[in-house]
């Protein structure tokens, strides 16, 4: 029997660090390669549209909640793409990921902007669990209002950061809310504080 177990514990084991150790070796060339792209002097703004197929594929199954705001290719290295989030609770955030010349996304890359990697064990990115509850109002970085449901605040608020190319600040939501999870349950969020700690639920 404790055979058995130790069998069990060494295939494990070696499993872990075969993920363990093909992730770092491709972190480590993406990330120069990802160096190579932000440090490149010659980078040139091209149409979304002329990205390669691959790369659109992850835009499109990855970054539901982005649109793109620019597209820069860097002669022979690869691609740098900026999003911003005009969905979900964090509407505003700015996010920038990098494909290698056939579209093949580098190193990590996440919607909330931490690091993942497209390789690791665990897989796809982290996701919400639950939606607003709509109408929701947000307060944009102007002062000024925008009130609707999910596809008008995603038309006003990107709307309103191609008028303001520059705006860092992002949009506050108006308390309270109502959040629906998964499995229908409906929650009534008062702050940032309550919504954060609804998002870390998801994360457990």
């Amino acid at each position: 029997m404790r055979s058995f177990l130790f069998s069990i514990l060494a295939i494990a084991t070696l499993t872990f660090t075969a993920c363990e150790k093909d992730r770092m070796s491709v972190n480590s060339a993406d990330e120069e390669l990802i160096l190579a792209i932000q440090t490149a002097t010659d980078k040139s703004a091209v149409a979304s549209s002329t990205l390669p197929a691959t790369a659109s594929t992850v835009l499109n199954s990855d970054y539901t909640e982005s649109t793109t705001e620019e597209v820069l290719l860097a002669s022979d290295l690869g691609y740098e793409v900026q999003l911003r989030r005009t969905e979900g609770t964090r509407v505003g955030e700015r996010n920038t990921i990098y494909f290698n010349l056939d579209g093949q996304p580098l190193g990590y890359s996440r919607e909330d902007g931490k690091k993942r990697d497209r390789k690791d064990c665990k897989g796809k990115d982290l996701r919400e669990c639950f939606d607003f509850v709509y109408p929701v109002t947000f307060t944009l970085p102007d002062g000024t209002t925008t009130s609707g449901d999910k596809e008008t605040l995603h038309t006003q608020i990107k709307e309103w950061y191609e008028a303001n190319p520059d705006a860092e600040e992002r949009p506050s939501l108006q308390f309270p809310v109502e959040i629906t999870f998964e499995d229908g349950t409906i929650q009534t969020i008062n702050s940032d504080e309550e919504l954060e700690a609804a998002k870390e639920s998801c994360e457990n």
